[in-house]
């Protein structure tokens, strides 16, 4: 738990910086995603207590929750990436989150050429937490992915270099409808996707 808060406390630090910089007159982009889907490229040894499966061996399964996300246009083509996610019933039915903050490339709202398609990158660290799966029947401990004591309630993995992608396409000026792609191969890769609403933030006149 120690390394846990010193991690935190690295991230905090890093991140400081782009809490005094100014994004009047810049592009923003709010969005909202709904469920989700797990992506698990290797066989997992607790497939058997999925709920939500789509195969025998869990190699996809349904989550239900929403990821709510915001979109901070900084300088041209970067920006600041913030990401929630809440899922209240993960591949065991358990509830889980995620936060991501990051610097994003090629986000806020922008597009590819005069195109309606937006695609952009973030890299930052992330958090993900879960109800602990020790007491589920047949459940095997995996330290490498997640990490918990046998007393705890949570089982935790923070990643300092971490990501997502998104790919947005929009029909009108200011609403559009996205897909977030989390790739935490080779342990999961989450995919969710919703609408997301674009607005230039106006120009401080002071």
């Amino acid at each position: 738990m120690t390394l846990l808060f010193m991690r935190l406390r690295l991230i905090i630090v890093l991140l400081l910086p782009f809490t005094h910089l100014s994004v009047h007159g810049q592009q923003v982009a709010f969005g909202i995603k709904f469920t989700g889907l797990a992506i698990h490229p290797r066989p997992q040894p607790s497939a058997g207590q999925y709920a939500g499966k789509f195969d025998r061996k869990g190699y996809v399964v349904l989550n239900r929750g929403i990821t709510l996300s915001a979109d901070i246009g900084i300088y041209k083509q970067v920006g600041l990436k913030l990401a929630q996610a809440l899922v209240w019933r993960d591949c065991a039915g358990k509830f889980a989150m995620l936060s991501h903050i990051g610097v994003n490339f090629g986000g806020a709202g922008a597009t590819l050429g005069h195109s309606r398609l937006g695609i952009s990158g973030s890299i930052g660290p992330v958090l993900y937490r879960r109800r602990s799966w020790q007491d589920l029947p047949g459940y095997i401990p995996d330290n490498s992915w997640l990490t918990s004591t046998p007393s705890s309630h949570w089982e935790t993995k923070l990643i300092l270099f971490g990501g997502q992608l998104e790919y947005t396409y929009y029909w009108h000026q200011h609403y559009g409808l996205s897909l977030n792609v989390l790739p935490g191969y080779p342990d999961v890769i989450s995919v969710v996707a919703g609408p997301t609403i674009r607005q230039r933030v106006a120009t401080d006149s002071k």
